[in-house]
């Protein structure tokens, strides 16, 4: 499908508006924001609407986040801390202020105040209703109802907001469309669940270097169904000779369910591709980067934080590098249509970047988070986030912000919050 990109300067302004008009009289759609040069969107004969941000230079100010975190909770002894708190891989804001952490080290949904003090928890180590063998993933639905995921039993557990078992259910896959192993990661604005690839490493076929494809869909919790949406690419894999490893600084797809989208970019580029319930390709969105080479200093840094994670996880000593470093390595679906692309950091850099898209795909700013900080949830008016030290400490913060200019919460989200968090 050839798609022609239209990018307008102020001195073309009136050629512009004449060939607006054109286009629409053509059936496409162009539509300038109010400085005329930033965004260009041109729909083509598909419907596919293509997004070009053409301007690199960003408001800084439209998102303000705290420097200093209004509440902190942290894994050891000592003040905020939580013994048994051992691997957060997931975290939700309820609506009195309290915060839900579901921890795998523990396999417990754990629960804290609005400042930070433990309070109980749901769940624990079993194969029975509401007990877990591997959590991987927490959610919410109506009411503030948690919604844990155990990937092992392939199990969908509901609570309430006190930590009471609602229900637990355990998904059968039908077949269906459902290819290779899933795992739930998010859910849709329907109530689906978006699924994507397993936490098991799968073997290439091809020798050198390959990449293998993934399915992404949505489930149907009643019926086990799993509705494959789109494939994607998982990450570079190379042959070595004490068999595969993932080459370091490769590329790889990553997807995210925002609303009733999967949106999907592989990190060596900087386009998202946004997709409907169907399956179909929807909008394209694009913005200006400048991909850096991996350099010397990159690889020492890639090593010795692999070395933090697991000895497994060090490549071996004549591993292979990309050449160049991804663009960005994660996506978040923020309330108000945001979507929160992550800067490539590697995970040892800090701070913390992010790039602020709005509803319609234009790009709105970057923000910085401070620390190496994995985000776990971006609300009205904060964002909550954990993050780990040289020895394995976790800590997990909570930052207000004000996202008014952007319908992220604005005053109003941070008068309300400021009731909550002192």
């Amino acid at each position: 499908m050839s798609v022609t990109r239209y990018v307008f300067s102020r001195p073309a302004l009136l050629v512009s508006l004449l060939a607006t008009a054109t286009l629409l009289a053509g059936g496409w759609v162009l539509r300038l924001n109010q400085d005329n040069i930033r965004v260009s969107t041109v729909r083509d004969s598909a419907g596919v609407t293509m997004i070009s941000n053409t301007d690199p230079l960003l408001d800084q100010n439209c998102i303000a986040l705290d420097t200093i975190p209004v509440l902190i909770i942290r894994s050891g002894t000592g003040a905020w801390a939580d013994p048994f708190l051992s691997g957060t891989v997931g975290g939700v804001v309820l609506g009195d202020g309290r915060v839900a952490l579901l921890d795998a080290g523990s396999r417990e949904l754990r629960l804290y105040s609005a400042s930070g003090t433990y309070l109980g928890f749901a769940g624990g180590p079993g194969h029975g209703p509401g007990e877990f063998v591997e959590p991987t993933w927490l959610g919410r639905g109506g009411a503030d109802t948690l919604l844990v995921w155990d990937d092992a039993q392939r199990r969908l557990t509901a609570f309430d907001r006190t930590g009471r078992l609602l229900s637990s259910r355990l998904v059968a896959a039908d077949g269906g469309e459902r290819v290779g192993p899933s795992r739930v990661l998010g859910r849709f604005g329907d109530g689906s669940y978006f699924t994507g690839p397993g936490g098991l490493f799968q073997m290439p076929r091809e020798r050198g270097q390959a990449r293998i494809r993934e399915p992404y869909g949505k489930l149907d919790a009643a019926t086990g169904h799993v509705a494959t949406l789109v494939e994607g690419r998982g990450s570079e894999s190379v042959a070595g000779a004490r068999g595969w490893y993932v080459l370091p600084f490769g590329k790889r797809d990553i997807a995210v369910a925002h609303g009733e989208t999967l949106v999907m970019g592989d990190n060596g580029t900087s386009v998202l591709r946004y997709f409907g319930m169907d399956g179909v390709l929807v909008r394209e969105v694009h913005w200006i980067s400048h991909p850096a080479p991996v350099t010397d200093d990159d690889r020492d840094a890639h090593r010795q934080y692999a070395a933090t994670i697991s000895p497994r996880a060090v490549p071996p000593m004549d591993a292979r590098y990309a050449s160049v470093r991804p663009i960005f390595s994660g996506l978040h679906s923020a309330n108000g249509g945001q979507l929160w692309v992550e800067s490539f950091t590697g995970g040892w850099e800090s701070p913390g970047s992010w790039l602020v898209f709005n509803a319609e795909g234009r790009l709105l700013c970057r923000v910085s988070v401070p620390g190496r900080p994995r985000v776990l949830e971006i609300g009205d008016a904060y964002l909550l986030a954990v993050q780990q030290d040289g020895s394995g400490e976790e800590t997990v913060t909570l930052y207000r912000h004000s996202g008014g200019r952007v319908g992220v919460g604005g005053a109003d989200g941070r008068a309300r919050l400021s009731t909550l968090w002192r």
